[in-house]
Order: C-alpha cells, then sequence, then structure tokens
C-alpha cells in the first residue's frame, strides 16, 4: 500500500505525539510505503526554516 502525507501531517508527525507521529511511525517501519514529491518536501522545508526556525 502507499500514501501521501501533506505537508500538515508531516509537520505534526514531527513537532507533536498523536496520531500523525503513529503514522510516520507505521512508514518507517514498513507497513506502507510512504511516498513524497518534491513540491512536498520544499514546503515542508519551508515552513521548519521560516515558521519554526528549525
Amino acid at each position: 500500500m502507499k500514501a501521501v502525507f501533506d505537508t500538515n501531517v508531516l509537520i505534526a508527525a514531527f513537532l507533536t505525539e498523536g496520531l500523525c507521529s503513529g503514522l510516520l511511525l507505521r512508514a518507517r517501519k514498513h507497513a506502507f510505503n510512504l511516498v513524497l514529491c518534491d513540491d512536498i518536501i520544499a514546503e515542508f522545508q519551508g515552513i521548519l526554516t521560516k515558521k519554526f526556525k528549525l
């Protein structure tokens, strides 16, 4: 099975514990294939840099 996470799910997965972080953990354990495109990754990096200063 494949899944696409949008930027909001990625932000929530990294910054909070809950459903989104649980889904990311399942992806890391190969419960499904996480598919990300360059645009989602770029938006994620931009938000972490600008909004959260990470």
